[in-house]
C-alpha cells in the first residue's frame, strides 16, 4: 500500500497527464443562447422604429422652425405697417410744431420758437426713422435697448400698461358698469 499511495501523493494519475488539457470555453446554455438570439431579433426589428421616430422628429423640428419663422415674418411685417403709420402721425405732429414755432416768432418770442423748431426737427427725425425702418430692425433695437436698460423697459412697459387701461377705461360707455360693480342678483 505505500507503493500506491507514493504515487497518489507524488502526483496526478497518468492519464491525466497524457490527455491534453481543454482550453476551449464550456459548452453555452441553451437559455441564455435563446435569450441572446432573442435579444438580437428584438434590436432588428426596433432598428426601423428607431430610425422612423428619428425622421418624424426631424420633420416636426423642421415644421416648428418653419411656423417660428412664419410667425417672426408676420410680426415684423405688422410692426413694420404700425411704425409707418405712426412714423407718419408723429411727422405730422412735427409740422405742427413747426407752425407753432412760426406764430412763437410773428408774435416776437424768439426764444420759444427756437425751441419749438428744435423740437420740431427732433419730432420729424423720429417720425422719419419710423416711417423708413424695417420691422425687424425695430424689434431688433427695442430688443437692444431693453437689454442695456432693463428697469427703464420696465417702466415703459408699466407706463404703456397704465395707458392702455386709462384707453379702455375712458373708451367704455358710462352706462356699463365696471365688472366688479355689477349688481347682485337676488334669487
Amino acid at each position: 500500500m505505500s507503493e500506491q499511495r507514493l504515487k497518489v501523493e507524488s502526483g496526478p494519475p497518468q492519464h491525466m497527464i497524457d490527455e491534453p488539457a481543454d482550453t476551449s470555453p464550456p459548452p453555452a446554455d441553451d437559455g441564455a443562447s435563446a435569450a441572446q438570439g432573442a435579444k438580437e431579433q428584438v434590436q432588428q426589428a426596433a432598428a426601423p422604429a428607431k430610425e422612423k421616430a428619428q425622421e418624424v422628429a426631424g420633420q416636426a423640428k423642421e415644421h416648428a422652425q418653419a411656423a417660428a419663422e412664419q410667425a417672426k415674418s408676420q410680426a415684423a411685417a405688422q410692426v413694420d405697417e404700425r411704425s409707418t403709420q405712426i412714423g407718419q402721425q408723429i411727422g405730422g405732429q412735427g409740422e405742427a410744431l413747426d407752425s407753432v414755432a412760426g406764430a412763437l416768432r410773428e408774435q416776437g418770442k424768439d426764444g420759444q420758437a427756437q425751441a419749438a423748431e428744435k423740437a420740431a426737427e427732433k419730432v420729424k427725425q423720429a417720425g422719419e426713422y419710423l416711417e423708413q425702418a424695417d420691422g425687424e430692425k425695430l424689434v431688433e433695437t427695442a430688443a437692444n435697448v431693453a437689454r442695456e436698460n432693463p428697469a427703464a423697459a420696465a417702466a415703459v412697459g408699466a407706463a404703456a400698461g397704465f395707458a392702455a387701461g386709462r384707453v379702455i377705461k375712458a373708451s367704455r360707455p358710462d352706462d356699463d358698469p365696471p365688472a366688479g360693480d355689477a349688481p347682485e342678483v337676488k334669487p
